[in-house]
């Protein structure tokens, strides 16, 4: 009986896109988008406030949420291309990287990350994808699937429990995906750079807020 690798598994469980490209590591890889944060100095909300939207427009859909919440996105991907055919952009869903989290569920995570980002590109959407890691040992797997040079988004939400951590893939991530713009939901800390667009976390949870982001640009 033949034996399928990981990545020939999850092909299985979901067939890719004719159109989308993988990478060596057989994962599905997101296409750059730029979509001009600091510039339009866009909104960004969370998915729960996708159909109240004041600005549609102009609004990036973050999913920063807990895991049972972002499973209904990989449960029924094809539920929300209607949904998000109307906004600014979405971001890839942020499910669960963390320490000591089995290997094996950290390339499923983030398969199901890459898998429906350019899932719903192919639909014409864009779509920024959402990037977290935990040890070096990660970083393989948290940064792949990435096409080079496109805006990423990530939460600083809890990294300042292990902030060297945090630095060192932030680090690595610039590297290896040279993004053209950081998204960063959360607030920002001390020792980050790059060209940065700042979205408080709770301004997330309120799409009215229209006030100017803080920005900061530096070296990558």
């Amino acid at each position: 009986m033949k034996e399928y690798s990981f990545a020939e598994k999850l092909k299985i469980l979901r067939p890719i896109m004719k159109d989308v490209i993988v990478d060596k590591r057989g994962m599905p890889i997101v296409k750059r988008s730029n979509i001009g944060a600091i510039n339009n100095k866009i909104l960004v909300t969370n998915i729960s406030n996708i159909k109240k939207l004041k600005y549609p427009k102009k609004t990036l859909i973050e999913m920063f949420d807990y895991d049972n919440i972002l499973e209904r996105l990989w449960n029924n991907p094809l539920k929300y291309v209607a949904l998000f055919t109307g906004v600014l952009g979405v971001t890839t869903p942020d499910y669960s990287i963390y320490p000591n989290m089995n290997i094996m569920q950290v390339k499923f995570n983030t398969y199901k990350n890459r898998w429906l980002g350019s899932f719903w590109q192919s639909y014409g959407i864009k779509v920024i994808p959402t990037i977290s890691w935990c040890d070096p040992s990660t970083y393989d797997i948290c940064f792949s699937g990435v096409e080079k040079g496109g805006d990423v988004i990530i939460s600083t939400l809890g990294v300042r429990k292990n902030l060297d951590l945090f630095f060192k893939g932030f680090e690595e991530m610039k590297k290896v995906i040279q993004p053209s713009t950081i998204i960063v939901v959360g607030s920002l800390i001390e020792g980050m750079t790059g060209n940065i667009y700042n979205v408080p976390l709770n301004d997330t949870f309120n799409q009215y807020v229209v006030e100017r982001r803080r920005t900061k640009k530096g070296g990558r």
